[in-house]
């Protein structure tokens, strides 16, 4: 609130000071105008005219010296507006460059997940073929019983069917610290993926936040602007005011002019 009063009572400021000089110009042409009067003796029918003259380079000084003032303010609003414009096209550039880091976390969002549900399915299919193999030892353990049953009529087959369980077991527990490890790394990437799923978030908050700020400054601007052009407006109007102030100068000094001619005649 503060800050619009602020730039309203600044936009004010080159209307009051073109008012307070046309106010001293009048006041000095005032002053400084030569007025002379001689006395003659009037002839039948005649009456005495008395003579004013104005300085025409004191007015053009004047005029000048308004004119200079009113384009050193007009340049200073100009320099503001420039400003308040790179200040938008920053923020701006800063809201694009924010979009772009959140869309490249959500693609290596995407390719992480990927590469989870591949390594889950990988997971299943090898924890299938280790059931598979695992129903194959308990069947190869069974046959061992049996074997160890017939142990005394076959007992070069029963140690051959032994050699070859504890081979399958072998495999099966390899088998097990290998999905073990596979599972542990699954878990790993579903870690991960949650982590850069939460830096996403953070960065589209980040995003939201520079947009609207970005937003914020281009209604600033566009309010600038407008106010901008109401004081070219109105500087437009101090100009043709005087402007008109100078043509009725002008206009006295050649009717004073004339008047004192024609008395001289």
């Amino acid at each position: 609130m503060k800050a619009n009063k602020s730039n309203k009572a600044s936009d004010k400021t080159p209307l009051l000071v073109s008012l307070v000089l046309h106010i001293a110009l009048l006041v000095i042409l005032a002053w400084q105008a030569d007025f002379t009067f001689s006395p003659t003796t009037p002839s039948a029918g005649g009456v005495a005219v008395q003579a004013v003259v104005i300085d025409p380079n004191l007015v053009k000084q004047q005029a000048q010296h308004i004119r200079s003032q009113r384009e050193a303010a007009a340049r200073k609003e100009q320099e503001r507006l420039d400003k308040l414009r790179r200040e938008s096209e920053r923020l701006e550039r800063n809201r694009k460059e924010a979009e772009e880091r959140v869309r490249q976390l959500k693609e290596q969002q995407a390719r992480e997940a990927k590469a989870a549900r591949e390594a889950e399915k990988a997971r299943q299919q090898k924890e299938q073929e280790q059931k598979v193999a695992a129903e194959k030892a308990r069947q190869a353990q069974d046959r061992a019983a049996k074997a160890e049953a017939e142990r005394q009529l076959k007992e070069e087959a029963a140690k051959k069917a032994e050699a070859e369980r504890a081979a399958k077991a072998a495999a099966a527990a390899k088998a097990e610290q290998e999905r073990i490890a596979r599972e542990k790394a699954a878990q790993q990437a579903k870690e991960k993926a949650q982590r850069e799923r939460e830096a996403a978030e953070r960065a589209e908050k980040e995003r939201i936040a520079k947009e609207k700020a970005a937003k914020a400054a281009a209604e600033k601007a566009r309010i600038e602007k407008e106010r901008a052009q109401q004081a070219e407006r109105e500087r437009k109007e101090q100009e043709a005011a005087l402007n008109s102030i100078f043509s009725g100068l002008e206009s006295e000094a050649q009717n004073i002019s004339a008047a004192r001619a024609q008395y001289i005649a």
